[in-house]
């Protein structure tokens, strides 16, 4: 069990501790009991993200007592599969270097016992209509607890074994919540030949002194305790301790409130002896019937079951503290900025220094060619501008006089051939780009247009043979006519 400081925040934490625990930065201790220590922490992550948290870890002077660390472990185990709002939810359990903790949810507020403590200091005490409220609160959460079943569907028989005023907490929001689920169990263990009971023998049920075994009933018999020590301001079980306390709560029976206070409600007196019947089969069977009976009791004498109600109520006793424990954590944040974890660096610097199969992250991405750079797209421009130049340099003499009609290929297209006077007295022009050039098949004369050749002996055909026989350097695709 864990018991907070007196001044709540203020306990700083010590400086021999370490300031890291994994992910998590330890700003102060809550609080300390003989097997465990609670420590206010925190954890941020990307984008500002910040939560703080209750971390609770085995006293280092228990960090190699391997069943200490399994009862640690088996609450975080139990209390992280137990999801209801008066239940405090578990988040994380880690490792680190042999210390193990949990994190769980950070409630701000004080258990039943300090809110006893600081009313008893103030002259005050409980209204009836708020000790109902969190006696209802703790029900609804215990039988949550008791209900919860395996992934297949097996009960898991939970039972807290340790309900006290220590274990129930009001937050300061009036809503009540149960902790310590599994730390604190009544385990039977062997000192020597010494059997030993674990737990708080003022609130334990008879069959758990007895070391019979227990199912959700004794966890209604603890609550009765709590409600009748709540109702009459008094301990249930005093003057007696150890081995006769045991023996007392094993065979008698608790004394009726209408004996301590003869004004004591009737019908609220048969609630609470039910539910602290010493025979398991007269007490209620679960925290739900018990649930059910105090809300019936609660309509009938028109008491304001409310949060608010029970909020005000505790901002009346720990207005101080509330205003503390704000300026504190105020003062942790301003002192302790928030950065990465000795764990976070480790693993960043492990990651720059060892090689890795992925991508390191230097190296740069992969540029996108633009589409217009590609090679094929390229090569389809070049020709386009290639046609385009053809076409502008074939038009180029549109203006001038042609002398030579268009002719017929052999294949029936038609090509305008250059004309041969205006390229004589000017050297061609060459484009930069290559023309096409068209060879032109030779095509026989006209008969009817063929001049007549006066008769003569024979040199006009010599000079038609010269004609026919060409030069071995001429080039047949030249527009010139041959020499």
């Amino acid at each position: 069990m864990l018991e907070s400081s007196p001044a709540g925040v203020a306990d700083p934490r010590v400086t021999s501790e370490p300031r890291w625990l994994g992910k998590y930065e330890l700003l102060h201790r809550i609080g300390s009991g003989g097997m465990a220590e609670l420590f206010l922490a925190r954890t941020t992550s990307l984008g500002g993200f910040e939560k703080f948290v209750a971390l609770k870890r085995v006293l280092q002077v228990y960090q190699g007592n391997n069943e200490l660390v399994e009862l640690l472990l088996g609450e975080a185990r139990l209390a992280a599969t137990l999801q209801h709002p008066n239940i405090v939810q578990v988040y994380d359990v880690d490792e680190d270097n042999g210390t193990y903790f949990f994190a769980m949810e950070y409630v701000q507020g004080k258990n039943v016992r300090e809110i006893i403590r600081a009313a008893a200091r103030l002259g005050k005490w409980l209204p009836l209509e708020h000790i109902v409220n969190l006696v209802i609160g703790a029900a609804a959460g215990l039988h949550h607890a008791h209900e919860q079943r395996s992934a297949d569907g097996r009960p898991l028989e939970i039972v807290h074994r340790d309900v006290s005023p220590a274990n129930i907490l009001i937050s300061y929001d009036g809503t009540p919540k149960i902790v310590d689920f599994g730390i604190a169990k009544a385990v039977t263990v062997r000192d020597g030949n010494e059997e030993t009971l674990k737990g708080k023998i003022p609130y334990m049920s008879p069959e758990q002194c007895r070391g019979e075994p227990l199912d959700r009933r004794s966890d209604v018999f603890s609550l009765g305790i709590v409600f009748w020590e709540l109702c009459l301001g008094k301990r249930l079980f005093t003057g007696l301790k150890g081995q006769e306390l045991v023996e007392h709560i094993a065979h008698s029976r608790a004394p009726a409130p209408s004996s301590i206070r003869p004004d004591f409600p009737p019908d609220l007196e048969r609630i609470i002896m039910r539910a602290l019947e010493p025979s398991r089969d007269r007490r209620y069977p679960d925290a739900r019937a018990l649930q059910l009976d105090l809300e019936e009791f609660a309509r009938e004498r028109k008491l304001s079951i409310s949060a608010a109600r029970l909020a005000e109520f505790m901002r009346s006793l720990f207005s101080i503290e509330i205003a503390e424990e704000e300026a504190a954590i105020r003062q942790y944040i301003t002192l302790t900025p928030s950065g990465p974890s000795p764990r976070d660096r480790r693993t960043q610097t492990q990651t720059a220094l060892t090689p890795t199969v992925q991508a390191p992250l230097d190296v740069p991405m992969p540029t996108v060619t633009p589409w217009w750079q590609e090679p094929k797209i390229m090569l389809a421009g070049v020709g386009c501008l290639v046609v385009l130049l053809m076409v502008a340099a074939l038009f180029a003499g549109g203006d001038q006089p042609t002398t030579t009609p268009p002719r017929a290929r052999s294949g029936g297209a038609v090509v305008w051939e250059d004309n041969i006077e205006a390229l004589q007295p000017k050297p061609v022009s060459l484009p930069e780009q290559p023309r096409q050039i068209v060879i032109h098949e030779p095509q026989p004369a006209p008969t009817t247009t063929k001049p007549t050749d006066p008769p003569g002996p024979g040199p006009t055909k010599k000079k038609t043979k010269t004609k026919t026989k060409l030069p071995d350097d001429w080039d047949p695709n030249s527009p010139l006519p041959p020499p």
